[in-house]
C-alpha cells in the first residue's frame, strides 16, 4: 500500500530478485505459442474428394492459430489453359 503510513517497505536480497524476475520472463517465454506457416501444396486438376481433405487440413491449420500458405504446382501447360 503507497498511501500507508509509515510506508509499507521490504528489505530483500536484490540479487535474488533480479534471478526471480529473469526466471520468470524466461517461464512466460516458455508458453508463449510460436505461429508457424504451414504450406498446403495442390495441382490445377485436383479430385474433388482430395481437394476436400486438404481444405479440411488447411482449416485445421487455421483454427490452431498457424498461418497457412497455399501453393498451386503447375506442370507443362498446365499454366496455358
Amino acid at each position: 500500500s503507497p498511501n500507508q503510513r509509515p510506508p509499507v517497505c521490504k528489505i530483500l536480497d536484490y540479487g535474488k530478485f533480479k534471478y526471480i524476475s529473469q526466471k520468470k520472463a524466461s517461464e512466460a517465454r516458455k508458453k508463449q505459442k510460436t505461429v508457424d506457416v504451414k504450406e498446403v501444396k495442390m495441382r490445377p486438376n485436383i479430385d474433388t474428394h482430395d481437394y476436400e481433405v486438404k481444405m479440411r487440413n488447411a482449416r485445421r491449420f487455421v483454427e490452431d492459430g498457424d498461418k497457412v500458405k497455399v501453393t498451386m504446382r503447375f506442370r507443362g501447360r498446365e499454366m496455358a489453359h
